[in-house]
């Protein structure tokens, strides 16, 4: 008789009970059962992190439980794992949630959002914050208009271009990661400003969403009229007049179609529980078995700078809401996106020289 491998140890949770996750397999955070199904003899556990929203949760098999999940409460994991990476405790999870809190009206029935309140944690976002920019920044925009105006534009690449902005605010907030050691040293008015590595990640993806936008859009929403030849110009220079035919296809494994066909069965499930309406069961991610590549992209923020960068900042609020982005990353914008608008206002003078012979805007009329 052959031996046959013990499967891997499950371990059973019930719903609302609350235990330790590793989140993305590294920061130990304390969360929720928030739902269990039960299909093919294997449990499926959907796991909440208070106060950040439906759009982290996470849902985890059974067999994925051992070195995931732990069956303990945070003190008991801090006790067995003292050097262990560990989150946000629940308190910072509350306050964070009570930001979010829309107050009654005082004539009683519907409530009314406050103004300059952005935040849900369970709807997509409807408006999005308007930001009034500092003097200096307005200042440069107002030139750089002026100069686009007259025919005098900026040379292609920038001294400081977006990406390399993004980038630098990357190293930014990487300097800011909470020190577990550190911080046990540290008085509780210094953690404060301390941050923990899911708020750094947080503000490194609503970066990221600043250059994304750029990259997918500078032409059609934030050119003037007179810079879209150069636009097109410099993408044939870059990318060669064949790029549009140099492409590829790559197939999905075996492993990926039923990861995104569980994924998809799953989401299906839960917009039918929430709308009460019963979908198509046509499945979708089998069909698509290959997935387009192009070899050449033209990335506007590898060349572009500082200026195109603040049109977006100060059209931000209606220059996003055609923007499809999914409820889950819309939140994840949300609150990131002051520490970056802030970041950028305090630093304006590394990124943009007023003077040309000091780095800055390098123009020339009708320039390439």
């Amino acid at each position: 008789m052959t031996d046959q491998k013990k499967p891997p140890p499950q371990l059973e949770f019930e719903k609302d009970e609350e235990c330790v996750s590793l989140y993305q397999g590294k920061t130990a955070y304390l969360v929720k059962i928030a739902k269990i199904k039960h299909r093919n003899n294997y449990t499926h556990y959907t796991i909440s992190y208070p106060g950040w929203g439906d759009q982290h949760d996470e849902v985890i098999c059974s067999t994925e439980t051992e070195g995931r999940l732990f069956k303990m409460t945070m003190a008991e994991f801090r006790e067995k794992f003292p050097n262990a990476e560990i989150g946000a405790d629940k308190a910072y999870f509350q306050t964070a949630r009570r930001r979010s809190v829309v107050p009654k009206s005082k004539k009683g029935g519907e409530r009314k959002k406050p103004d300059g309140e952005y935040y849900s944690d369970k709807k997509p976002v409807k408006r999005w914050p308007k930001f009034k920019l500092a003097k200096p920044l307005t200042e440069i925009l107002i030139e750089d208009r002026k100069m686009v105006k007259s025919g005098v534009l900026a040379r292609l690449p920038a001294v400081i271009t977006i990406e390399k902005i993004v980038e630098e605010y990357h190293e930014f907030v990487d300097r800011q990661v909470e020190d577990a050691e550190l911080s046990d040293q540290l008085d509780d008015a210094m953690t404060s400003t301390v941050l923990t590595p899911m708020e750094v990640e947080i503000r490194k993806l609503a970066a990221n969403a600043f250059k994304d936008y750029i990259n997918g859009s500078l032409r059609t929403h934030l050119l003037y009229s007179e810079e879209w030849d150069q636009y097109d110009k410099h993408q044939l220079e870059i990318l060669g007049p064949d790029h549009g035919m140099e492409v590829e296809w790559e197939e999905f494994t075996e492993e990926e179609l039923a990861e995104n066909a569980e994924k998809e069965k799953l989401a299906k499930e839960e917009r039918e529980e929430a709308t009460g309406i019963k979908e198509d069961d046509t499945p979708k991610y089998e069909k698509k078995l290959k997935r387009f590549i192009a070899k050449k992209k033209y990335e506007p923020a590898k060349y572009y700078g500082f200026s195109h960068l603040l049109r977006l900042v100060c059209n931000f609020h209606t220059l996003l809401l055609t923007a499809k982005y999914e409820k889950g990353p819309q939140q994840i914008i949300l609150s990131g996106i002051n520490p970056f608008i802030e970041y950028i206002t305090k630093n304006w003078a590394k990124f943009h020289k007023k003077l040309t012979n000091a780095g800055g805007p390098r123009r020339s009329r009708n320039a390439k």
